[in-house]
């Protein structure tokens, strides 16, 4: 894996509050799944995670709880580290909470439909 592409998931998953596993074959693919910083501070970090249709992110969890805003909706496609698997569909303009990942559990994410989606993130840095 190249090593660039390591680096530069830790310094995201750093500054959006996730912990990022590397796991062979898993990293988003350059033009594909990205996550774009809009703002953050000890209370939240807000970005927007982009999916071409399907791409997917590496292993991954969320430490803490957040509202997503779909700005383009579609359906994504979680994977336990297990293999067991959930879609969700996103409504383009609907707000949706998920709550943090339960402890030592972690999952990846896949946009499961034939357009891009856009979802507006927010973590919630303090919340327990």
């Amino acid at each position: 894996m190249d090593r660039r592409i390591v680096w530069m998931s830790a310094v995201v998953s750093v500054m959006v509050g996730t912990a990022w596993v590397p796991s062979r074959g898993q990293a988003p693919a350059p033009g594909g799944a990205r996550q774009i910083p809009q703002f953050g501070n000890q209370d939240v970090s807000v970005y927007k995670s982009v999916m071409a249709p399907g791409q997917a992110w590496p292993l991954h969890r969320h430490n803490h709880p957040r509202v997503i805003v779909a700005l383009a909706g579609g359906e994504v496609r979680f994977v336990g580290k297990t293999g067991q698997a959930t879609t969700q569909r996103f409504e383009t303009g609907k707000a949706y909470w998920l709550a943090a990942d339960p402890a030592g559990t972690y999952h990846s994410e896949e946009n499961a439909g034939k357009t891009p989606i856009e979802l507006m993130v927010t973590e919630l840095e303090r919340a327990h």
